[in-house]
């Protein structure tokens, strides 16, 4: 879990994945682009975002991260 106290490692993971979305909008696969966003936005990122918090020492319960008041209190240790 040390690896997600990287902001430019967290920053690669959470890029990375939308670019491999982007590639299925432009392959022609529109309905795997539309399942691939869903599953990043309701899968990945919140558990992506969770282990970033967990590794700067935050608790924080993981059903509180689909919570966007919750999420914006911890921008700063999100994202910076």
């Amino acid at each position: 879990m040390n690896v997600m106290k990287s902001t430019a490692l967290y920053y690669i993971l959470i890029i990375i994945p939308l670019m491999l979305a982007a590639y299925l909008v432009f392959a022609g696969f529109q309905t795997g682009f539309i399942i691939s966003l869903a599953m990043y936005v309701l899968i990945y990122r919140p558990v992506t975002d969770y282990y970033r918090l967990k590794s700067k020492g935050i608790d924080i319960k993981f059903g509180e991260i689909y919570n966007p008041s919750v999420k914006s209190k911890y921008f700063k240790a999100l994202y910076l």
